[in-house]
């Protein structure tokens, strides 16, 4: 038996950190400090979560996976943090350099180095606050290898290397295979050969000519002292390799079988599930590594935290651009960063609010929301990228829970992001949101007369009842009409079909029920023509002639495949025929595009279209 009476031969999947056996309160949560630091010129963002107490055990850095997996994790890594500064640690997690809220693009030059750099910043970050030189790195994915090569150049306590790929090269070779699903069922001239993209994320040909020479073996000197991999437990990816690998290297490393990676790092942040078994396993292992009088073996070192409100090295701003500059903002304790004009022009006075695109946090799928917002920034708009209570960094509300993405309480959230671009001057306001995002920004722009303007990408629905089940009503989702008729003649489909791969049955049924909706509403037109009246309009229909007639210009986008589409053609007639010429309305169609906009030129299309209509519609000059 341990010291703290558990029994130290139990595998690490079931022992638990000393005292701690049910998840942490919430109101036991020690605070966290969101900024900017690093090098003015390149700032990276990070959140430091200080450990409870006046003293750190130890300093804990977490390292990211990379795009896509990133965006899944994050929910995860913020618990972690919040888990670990309960317990006495310091924790910091960040954005690497091109990615995240940190300054850059994915399409920069010299990613690897970046990166690597990157975590070399945040270790000095981390340690100057927490003022513990015990540094422990925390890697997930791609994070894990990044973590073990920069722990070779530093000076790294212990390791923590969570679902590690084998080298960069089966790294990428997992994200081709991801990006080739999601490739599946698309028309092949939508395919561009020369798309350099990785599931919704640029990652060139230097940038994957420099991962594909990533090895572990290639590591020249011990990393750590100690280490812990904790394998996956969908499939086998050579830990128990690794572990012998780093023992090799006089590391006490150590293999743990926890359960959780499969639940946690699904295709959607939706679907993840906070892998609570593997953190416990995670804490289990540094608790006696780091016992929380460990500070007093560093005499020479002061273990008060340094406030961050007087680290000269952190900032709540930073400028991503010569013309831009972004600012952390607080909207009644929800999280938000504003991108606006360096200096802003007294001529616009427009503020553009995105708005949570189902489970992703303020960066938005693919990282979309950063680059509108600094794009936009530079046409002169203020841009306001925020948070709902309980999505990406901001808390959950009273009686509310995590990822709850239709929650009828964001309207009221949205509105609050309203109030506050107005205190800050603006007088004309542009609601901007995919998906749920969509469906928030058309009842809130329906509420609010001072909303002048909605663009709407891809959304599923206009009806939602609290309590309804986005994981059913995801299940039962379908595909638009015109992408079945396609599919029809396409061999491979009908290959599926042989396979029992295609639901027939509910595709059959969903189409029949869509041909008598388009039917019903088509008769219903055809008898008003001929009886002189005037059919009667759906809710929607309405609602988006409400928002016209007072002079709110609406944006709708489609992808052609989208099963959104019939969804709106329900309420507003084919191709949306009956709004069509109603001024005001606007709406395009793209072939290409999935649900998301994953494939990099379609966000190239996407991100054209907005600006030209924002610019248009609601810059200086228009009415």
């Amino acid at each position: 038996m341990s010291r703290d009476g558990q029994d130290a031969s139990a595998p690490l999947s079931v022992r638990r950190p000393r005292g701690q056996t049910e998840p942490v309160p919430r109101d036991s949560i020690p605070p966290a400090s969101s900024f900017w630091f690093g090098a003015t010129e390149r700032p990276l963002f990070g959140w430091y979560h200080a450990p409870a107490g006046q003293t750190a055990r130890a300093t804990v850095v977490i390292c990211n996976p990379f795009g896509h997996e990133a965006l899944v994790a994050h929910r995860g890594n913020r618990r972690l943090a919040q888990r670990l500064a309960a317990e006495g640690f310091a924790a910091l997690r960040f954005d690497y350099d091109g990615t995240g809220d940190s300054a850059g693009s994915d399409d920069d030059p010299g990613r690897l180095e970046a990166w690597l750099d990157s975590v070399r910043r945040a270790i000095v970050e981390a340690t100057t606050l927490s003022r513990s030189n015990r540094v422990i790195l925390i890697g997930l994915r791609l994070g894990a290898l990044l973590a073990a090569l920069q722990a070779d150049r530093s000076v790294v306590a212990a390791l923590v290397l969570i679902a590690p790929p084998r080298s960069g090269k089966a790294w990428l070779r997992e994200m081709r295979a991801l990006q080739s699903l999601k490739d599946a069922g698309r028309r092949p001239e939508d395919i561009q050969p020369d798309d350099l993209g990785i599931a919704g994320f640029m990652v060139g040909e230097a940038t994957r000519h420099d991962l594909s020479n990533l090895f572990f073996s290639k590591l020249k000197h011990q990393p750590a002292k100690h280490a812990l991999v904790v394998a996956r437990d969908d499939l086998p990816s050579g830990e128990p390799e690794l572990v012998a690998c780093l023992r090799g290297l006089h590391v006490d490393a150590e293999l743990c079988k926890a359960p959780g990676y499969a639940d946690h790092m699904t295709e959607d942040p939706f679907k993840s599930q906070v892998p609570t078994q593997m953190f416990d396993a995670i804490i289990a292992w540094l608790d006696p590594l780091f016992p929380t009088d460990s500070y007093r073996d560093e005499p020479s070192r002061s273990n008060t935290v340094a406030p961050v409100s007087v680290r000269p090295s952190v900032t709540n701003m930073m400028t991503p651009t010569p013309a831009t500059r972004e600012r952390v903002v607080d909207i009644g304790g929800l999280f938000g960063i504003v991108t606006e004009p360096a200096v802003p022009s007294a001529q616009v006075r427009t503020a553009v609010l995105m708005l949570n695109i189902g489970a992703n946090n303020h960066l938005g799928s693919n990282r979309m929301y950063v680059r509108m917002a600094r794009a936009w920034a530079e046409q002169g708009f203020q841009v306001l990228r925020m948070d709902f209570s309980g999505m990406g960094d901001s808390p959950v509300a009273s009686h509310g829970k995590e990822n709850d993405v239709y929650a009828t309480r964001f309207l009221a959230e949205a509105r609050a992001g309203l109030d506050f671009a107005q205190t800050q001057g603006a007088t004309r306001f542009v609601l901007v949101g995919l998906c749920s995002g969509a469906y928030v920004a058309y009842h809130t722009a329906i509420a609010d007369p001072r909303v002048s303007g909605v663009v709407m990408i891809n959304p599923l629905t206009f009806h939602w009842q609290e309590g309804d089940s986005l994981e059913i009503r995801m299940r039962k989702s379908f595909k638009s009409t015109t992408q079945y008729r396609r599919a029809l003649f396409r061999v491979d489909t009908w290959r599926r079909i042989a396979g029992g791969n295609v639901g027939v049955a509910a595709i059959g049924a969903e189409l029949a029920r869509r041909a008598e909706r388009r039917s019903l509403r088509e008769l219903k037109s055809l008898l008003a023509k001929v009886t002189g009246g005037i059919a009667e309009a759906t809710d929607v229909e309405r609602g988006f002639r409400q928002l016209c007639a007072r002079g709110a210009q609406c944006l709708l986008v489609y992808s052609a495949e989208d099963g959104g589409i019939d969804v709106i053609e329900e309420h507003l007639g084919r191709d949306a025929g009956d709004m069509r010429r109603v001024s005001g309305f606007h709406m395009e169609i793209k072939h290409g595009p999935d649900h998301t906009f994953t494939p990099l030129w379609t966000q190239d299309w996407l991100v054209s279209l907005i600006t030209s209509h924002l610019l248009e519609r609601h810059g200086s000059g228009s009415p």
